[in-house]
C-alpha cells in the first residue's frame, strides 16, 4: 500500500502499484533437470575488508571501483621488524586486504564466556556471525534454527593464529582447550553446535578454490533427485545449506615466506589482466552464502545455482602451475550440469590473482570454452571480472566472494567494474575473441541470464559454479519494488500474495499482519514430503493433548476420528511427536484449500476446520484425514472425508480409531472464574446440567468451557441477561471477555441446562423467580448472521446488514447493498453487531484489496473502507477469512 505523496516530496511512480502488478513480467526461470526442483541462493554475508559486512555494501563497493587494502594495521604485527622494500630476509609488501575489527565479538549472543571466547580464533568468531547474519537473513531465528536440518560446508585452510596461539605471545596463554580451539574442524563444527543445527558439517582445504568447492559439496548434498534415477544407500537429500569461506592474516611468517618464493606482488594490490601483474595480494574475509532447495519458483532467491563442478590439475608442470585443459574440463562439466551453452554465459568472475602465470592460462582456457559452439561463434562479449582486484586474494574465502559478486551482477544485470588496469598482460590471447576487461560499469541489457565463476587453488584443485540469475534490483529489475539484501528482505510486502517464511509465520505474535514473501525451513510449502518423517494427527475431538500416529498408505499420510457432538471439529499435524513442531495452515480454521505451513510452534487458532454441518455428517460418523503431496500440482495437500459402509468397517477392524466423549464445564463468579463439571442426565447423554446460588451481588457471570481447554469456550454474541434472541457462540477461543449474567434474590438456586445435539447448542438458566431462559445456535458457522456490515447507507434506526455464509466455502461470507445518490459509501464489518468486534482497514479510505484488514477489535475508530461508484449500483462485499493475504480478506465487487 503506498502513501499518498507529501507537499514538496517526489511523486510516487505509477507503475509501483502492487495490486496491479501482474507475475508474468518476471522472467520464467529454467527447468533445472527434469526433477522440477532447484538449488537457490536465499541469503548472503559477505565479510570482508574495507567495513565489508553486508551484500548491499558489497556491492556499493563493487560498483564505486573501490579496493580494501590497506597498510598494515599495528594490531597485526610490528612492520619495522618484518618489512623491507628490498625484500631479502622480509617481507618486501606492507599492504593487505584487511579486516579491521577482529577483536569485536558478541559473545553473549551466542552464548560463550569471554574466557571461551578469547580462545576462539578471530576469523572463527568471525564466521559465526557471518554464518548467523546470513540464516538471519532467509528469516531464521535462533528458536526456529534449533534441531533444524542445514548442512554446513566451509572452505577454508586455517589462519595463522593457532601458531601465535601455541607460541604463546598472544595475550590468552596457552591451555588445553585453547590449544583444540583454532583446530580446523573445531572451527567448522562451532556455529552448527551453538545454534543446534543437524545437518552435514563439511570442510574444504583445497586453498584458494576452498570456498567454491565447499559449494560444490553442498550443491551435491542438495542436488534433486532425477526421476527414474538411483540414489546410493547412504546418500539422502538435505535441503537447506550454509556455505562459509574464512582466511585471516595473523603473523608475518607465511607471508615473508611467499616474498622469497616471489609469488606476493610488490605494490600490495591484485593487477589482474594488467601488464604490471607481478604477484598476488592477501587478504581476509569470513563470508556465507544460504541455499534451499524448492520445487517452485520463489520470488525471493537471488539466484540459481544451475551447475558446478571440481576436479585436479593432475600432472602440470608443478605442482602449483596451473592446467589450462584441467580447466577447460572443469568449466565444460559445469556447463553441461547447467544444460547450457558457453554462449548462455554473459559475464564471468576469473580466478584472476594478477600473476603473469595466471591470468593468461585461466584466459586462454575460457577463450578455448567460451568462444564459439557447434560452429556458432560468440557474438554477445564476454565480460570478464575479478574480485581480487577490489578485495586481494582472500584464499579461503576467494571462491564464494566471486561467487557472491556473480550473483550481484546477476541481480543488477550490470557488471562491475575491474580495477588496475592501465594495460593488456602481452601474454593474454584477445585478439579475434570477443571478451571485455572492463575497468567501468558495463549494462547487460537483458533482464535474466547466466553468470559463471572460476576459482583454482594453487595446489591443483579448479572449482567452477554457475548461477542464473533475474534482474530484481537496479534500473533492470522486473519486481514491482524491486528486492532488499538485508534481514528484512523476508518481510517485504509483494502484490496478491503472502508467503510467509514458515519459522517467521509460526513464531510471530498473533496479531502481527505483517505480509512476508520468504518460504523457509525444511518443510516448505511446495517441497515433497520428507519420507523419513512421521507424522501425528491431534484435534479438538482430544482438546489436542493426544497425537495419533498417521499411517502412510497409498502415498499419503492418513488417521482417523469420530465427529463430535457438535459437528465441527479442529486439527492441525504434529512432526516426529514434536508439541512445538507442528504442520498447519497458514490461516485460522482454514478449510482443505488453505495455504500449509510448517513445522513450527502454531499460532493461537491456526488449525484446518471441518464442519460437519455442511458435509450432512452425525455424531459418531467416521472421518478420514489425508496429508499428502499432489505430484501433478506440486504442492503438499489436505484432505478429509466420511467414511461409512464397508470401508468404515474394513477400518476398524483393521485400526483402534480412539473414541471420545467431550465434558463441560461452568466458569464463573460463584466458581472463582475456576472450572467445575456439568453432569450428563443419565439416559440423556447430550444434557448436562448444574446448580449453582445467587449470591449477595444479586446476579453471577459464567461461561461454558469443554474439556478444560480455553480454546473451545462457549459463550453468548455478546454479554445479556435475559435477550434470548443473542445467538450462542462456540466452542472456540474468541470469547473475549462475553458471558451471560443471571440475575436473582440472594440464595436464589439456578439450574444451568446445556444441550448439545447433532450439532444444536442451546444454553438455559432455569430460576424458581422467572421463567426459563434459552439462548441456542446451530452448529458453529452455520449461522447468518455472524458477521455484520455497518455502512454509511443505513440511517441510525435501521438494522445492520447481515452477511450471508457462501454455500460451498467456509469462513466465506458476503452481503449486498446499493449505493446511494452521493456515489460513495464507507463501511467496517462487524462480528455480532459489536462495535468494540470490528474490522478495519489500516488506512482509512482504502479501496477493495489495498490495505491490510485489521481486528476484529476496538483499536479502530474511524478507519472504514470506502466503495465509489454509480448511484444505484449493486455492490457485493466479500469478507474471506481464508485468506492468506490480509489485503485480500475484505474485497467487493459490482454484480
Amino acid at each position: 500500500m503506498l502513501r499518498e505523496e507529501l507537499p514538496g516530496e517526489v511523486a510516487v511512480r505509477p507503475d509501483y502499484g502492487l495490486a496491479d502488478w501482474d507475475a508474468s513480467q518476471f522472467p520464467v526461470p529454467p527447468a533445472y533437470g527434469a526433477s522440477g526442483e532447484t538449488v537457490d541462493c536465499m541469503a548472503m554475508a559477505p565479510l570482508n575488508g574495507g567495513g565489508v559486512s553486508k551484500p548491499e555494501e558489497y556491492w556499493a563497493m563493487l560498483q564505486e571501483g573501490a579496493d580494501v587494502v590497506i597498510p598494515v594495521p599495528v594490531q597485526r604485527w610490528d612492520t619495522n621488524m618484518y618489512y623491507d622494500p628490498e625484500g631479502g630476509d622480509k617481507m618486501y609488501v606492507n599492504h593487505f586486504g584487511m579486516i579491521t575489527d577482529f577483536e569485536y565479538f558478541d559473545n553473549e549472543f551466542f552464548g560463550l564466556s569471554l574466557e571461551y571466547s578469547n580462545t576462539i580464533e578471530p576469523a572463527s568468531r568471525k564466521s559465526l556471525e557471518s554464518g548467523y547474519y546470513a540464516l538471519a537473513s532467509a528469516g531464521w531465528t535462533k528458536k526456529s534454527l534449533n534441531n533444524a536440518e542445514i548442512g554446513v560446508h566451509y572452505g577454508s585452510g586455517g589462519t595463522d593464529w593457532a601458531i601465535l596461539y601455541a607460541s604463546g605471545i598472544t595475550a590468552q596463554k596457552p591451555d588445553p582447550q585453547g590449544l583444540m580451539n583454532p583446530r580446523i574442524d573445531f572451527c567448522n563444527n562451532r556455529l552448527a553446535w551453538l545454534l543446534g543445527l543437524r545437518g552435514p558439517v563439511i570442510n574444504m582445504d583445497t586453498a584458494c578454490s576452498a570456498s567454491l568447492s565447499a559449494t560444490a559439496i553442498c550443491h551435491s548434498k542438495m542436488r534433486p533427485q532425477e526421476p527414474n534415477s538411483m540414489m546410493a544407500a547412504c546418500a539422502r537429500q538435505i535441503k537447506c545449506g550454509l556455505v562459509q569461506g574464512i582466511n585471516g592474516i595473523f603473523e608475518p611468517t607465511f607471508p615473508t615466506n611467499l616474498c622469497k618464493a616471489g609469488m606476493l606482488t610488490h605494490k600490495g594490490r591484485c593487477f589482474t589482466f594488467d601488464q604490471s601483474a607481478d604477484g598476488f595480494g592477501r587478504g581476509d574475509g569470513c563470508s556465507a552464502m544460504y541455499w534451499e532447495a524448492h520445487s517452485r519458483e520463489t520470488l525471493t532467491r537471488y539466484a540459481m545455482l544451475s551447475g558446478t563442478c571440481i576436479n585436479q590439475d593432475g600432472r602440470s608442470a608443478s605442482l602449483t602451475a596451473p592446467n589450462g585443459p584441467s580447466q577447460q574440463e572443469c568449466i565444460r562439466h559445469s556447463l553441461r550440469e547447467a544444460d547450457i551453452t558457453p554462449l548462455d554465459i554473459h559475464m564471468q568472475e576469473l580466478h584472476g590473482t594478477g600473476t603473469a602465470l595466471g591470468d593468461p592460462i585461466e584466459v586462454g582456457a575460457l577463450r578455448a570454452t567460451m568462444m564459439k559452439v557447434g560452429g556458432k561463434i560468440r557474438e554477445h562479449p564476454l565480460v570478464k571480472t575479478s574480485s581480487k582486484s577490489n578485495l586481494a586474494h582472500t584464499e579461503g574465502n576467494a571462491g564464494i566472494s566471486g561467487l557472491m559478486k556473480c550473483v550481484l551482477m546477476g541481480c543488477h544485470s550490470v557488471a562491475s567494474p575491474g580495477l588496475h588496469l592501465r594495460m593488456y598482460n602481452s601474454h593474454i590471447e584477445y585478439a579475434g575473441y570477443p571478451v571485455l576487461f572492463n575497468p567501468d560499469t558495463v549494462d547487460q541489457n537483458v533482464d535474466w541470464g547466466y553468470v559463471g565463476v572460476s576459482s583454482f587453488g594453487f595446489s591443483g584443485c579448479n572449482a567452477r559454479g554457475d548461477v542464473y540469475c533475474a534482474a530484481t534490483m537496479g534500473h533492470r529489475k522486473t519486481l514491482p519494488l524491486g528486492r532488499e539484501f538485508g534481514v528484512g528482505r523476508h518481510l517485504q510486502m509483494m502484490p496478491k500474495i503472502e508467503h510467509p517464511a514458515v519459522h517467521s509465520v509460526l513464531d510471530r505474535k498473533e496479531d502481527d499482519h505483517e505480509v512476508s514473501n520468504d518460504w523457509a525451513g525444511f518443510f516448505q510449502a511446495g517441497n515433497p514430503i520428507n519420507l523419513g518423517t512421521t507424522f501425528q494427527l491431534s484435534g479438538s475431538w482430544s482438546s489436542f493433548q493426544d497425537m495419533d500416529a498417521m499411517l502412510y498408505k497409498d502415498g499419503a499420510y492418513e488417521w482417523y476420528f469420530f465427529m463430535g457432538d457438535t459437528l465441527v471439529e479442529e486439527f492441525r499435524i504434529h512432526t516426529d511427536y514434536f508439541y512445538d513442531s507442528i504442520i498447519c495452515p497458514a490461516t485460522k480454521k482454514a478449510g482443505k484449500d488453505g495455504i500449509i505451513l510448517g513445522p513450527g510452534t502454531a499460532p493461537k487458532g491456526y488449525t484446518w476446520r471441518i464442519d460437519g454441518r455442511s458435509e450432512g455428517a452425525e455424531p459418531g460418523d467416521l472421518y478420514s484425514v489425508k496429508f499428502l503431496w499432489d505430484e501433478q500440482e506440486r504442492k503438499k495437500k489436505i484432505e478429509w472425508e466420511i467414511v461409512r459402509g464397508e470401508a468404515r468397517a474394513e477400518i476398524e477392524s483393521a485400526v483402534d480409531v480412539p473414541v471420545y466423549e467431550h465434558r463441560y464445564f461452568v466458569k464463573g463468579t460463584w466458581t472463582a472464574w475456576t472450572c467445575i463439571e456439568l453432569s450428563p442426565i443419565l439416559g440423556l447423554g447430550y444434557i448436562h446440567e448444574t446448580t449453582f446460588r445467587i449470591g449477595g451481588n444479586g446476579y453471577e457471570d459464567f461461561y461454558l468451557v469443554r474439556d478444560l481447554s480455553e480454546d473451545q469456550q462457549i459463550y453468548p454474541a455478546t454479554s445479556t441477561i435475559k435477550d434470548t434472541k443473542v445467538k450462542v457462540r462456540g466452542p472456540d477461543g474468541n470469547r473475549k471477555e462475553r458471558c451471560w449474567r443471571v440475575q436473582g434474590a440472594c440464595g436464589d438456586q439456578i439450574t444451568l441446562r446445556l444441550r448439545v445435539r447433532k450439532g444444536e447448542i442451546s444454553v438455559s438458566v432455569i430460576s424458581p423467580s422467572s421463567k426459563e431462559n434459552t439462548w441456542s445456535r446451530a452448529a458453529p458457522g452455520m449461522d447468518d448472521g455472524v458477521y455484520f456490515v455497518d455502512g454509511s447507507w443505513l440511517s441510525p434506526d435501521e438494522r445492520l446488514t447481515a452477511m450471508q455464509p457462501h454455500r460451498s466455502k467456509p469462513n466465506v461470507f458476503s452481503a449486498q447493498m446499493k449505493i446511494s445518490q452521493r456515489g460513495s459509501e464507507a463501511f467496517r464489518i462487524l462480528v455480532d453487531e459489536e462495535q468494540e468486534q470490528a474490522f478495519y482497514p489500516e488506512m482509512s479510505g482504502a479501496q477493495s484489496g489495498q490495505s491490510v484488514a485489521l481486528g476484529p477489535d476496538h483499536l479502530g475508530p474511524g478507519l472504514s473502507w470506502n466503495i465509489e461508484g454509480d448511484p444505484g449500483a449493486t455492490v457485493r462485499i466479500t469478507l474471506d477469512l481464508t485468506k492468506a493475504d490480509k489485503r485480500q480478506r475484505v474485497t467487493w465487487d459490482f454484480i
